[in-house]
């Protein structure tokens, strides 16, 4: 037998209210759970509002504390909300990132497929450590990614190039290509068109080219990883990075010349959402509207949930380390 055994919804409801949880309204958690998962919504959100006590068989459980299951519903849909904002500007730093690659591989290697999947006309890169292709250069890897693209995507724009001109240029193969592999291939571009490709995000210029590119692809990364997550439906609020992935310090000071931004990158901010927002407001910088246009959607849902549940803000920030002007700061930087 299970040791998670099926539960209807009045049985969840009457687990939650022993382990100390408190319903405004129980009919609507009934709705709620009927539409959003226990797990989705309770066990992912849980360690802002429960501790965790040991019962008289020795077992341990959660304790809500006498808090609401309202106070999880409100944190659950301002990460909701996040991950809603999130996607539509992960996917114009995405469409920037394949247009901007697409038009300095041309410019750098040719436009001709004999040239741009021609592996020596790329930096080696590093070798893979995990899956299938361990122990492979990453460039051999990459460009095998684009090769198998451009003969089996499907894609209309490629099957009418193969077909009519009997070549497919980057324009047209690398959109169609995953934002990871995308990463990927900008790891491994010459360094005139990895400089050029960083400097069309990225307003104004780190005089140290190195610097910028460093800070560009960290926050590439941050992308990268957050994107999955988005897709997935999984929660983003509470979610950090591997330390290898944290944004350089020593990188954004030379970018961010306000000393009150700083902050943002110490005493291990930088790992979780921080980072994340500093990331794609760093790579909306050279559209200033635009970046404008996210910070203000961003501090919108951060004002809807401080006033729909002030207790839930507040513990959020201070469990997270969000700075309750976290939207000045980025407007700021």
């Amino acid at each position: 037998m299970s040791d998670k055994p099926f539960k209807t919804l009045e049985e969840q409801i009457e687990i939650l209210k022993q382990r100390n949880l408190k319903f405004k309204n129980s009919e609507n958690a009934k709705y709620v759970l009927m539409n959003n998962s226990y797990y989705g919504l309770i066990n992912r959100y849980k360690e802002l509002f429960s501790i965790s006590t040991q019962n008289a068989e020795g077992d341990f459980e959660d304790d809500f504390q006498g808090n609401y299951f309202e106070d999880l519903l409100s944190i659950y849909d301002f990460d909701k909300n996040l991950s809603s904002l999130l996607y539509k500007y992960f996917s114009m730093i995405e469409t920037t990132l394949k247009t901007s690659c697409s038009y300095y591989i041309s410019l750098y290697i040719g436009e001709m497929q004999t040239n741009y999947l021609n592996k020596n006309n790329y930096s080696w890169g590093y070798i893979v450590e995990h899956g299938k292709m361990k122990g492979r250069p990453s460039r051999e890897v990459t460009i095998d990614h684009l090769e198998k693209c451009i003969k089996k995507s499907g894609d209309p724009s490629i099957e009418y190039y193969k077909k009519e001109h009997n070549n497919v240029p980057p324009w047209i193969s690398i959109p169609a290509l995953s934002l990871g592999t995308i990463y990927e291939l900008y790891r491994i571009c010459p360094k005139e068109a990895k400089s050029d490709i960083s400097s069309v995000f990225m307003k104004p210029k780190i005089q140290d080219i190195s610097a910028q590119k460093n800070l560009f692809i960290k926050s590439l990364k941050f992308i990268h990883i957050y994107r999955n997550r988005v897709a997935h439906g999984q929660r983003i609020v509470n979610h950090c990075v591997e330390e290898k992935n944290v944004l350089p310090k020593y990188e954004f000071k030379l970018f961010s010349k306000n000393k009150k931004t700083h902050m943002l990158v110490k005493d291990g901010r930088s790992d979780s959402i921080i980072g994340l927002f500093l990331s794609v407001t760093l790579l909306l910088s050279s559209r200033s509207l635009v970046q404008s246009q996210f910070i203000d959607e961003l501090e919108s849902i951060f004002v809807t949930l401080k006033k729909r549940n002030y207790k839930a803000y507040d513990l959020m920030c201070r469990k997270y380390m969000i700075p309750k002007n976290i939207c000045s700061l980025l407007r700021n930087v």
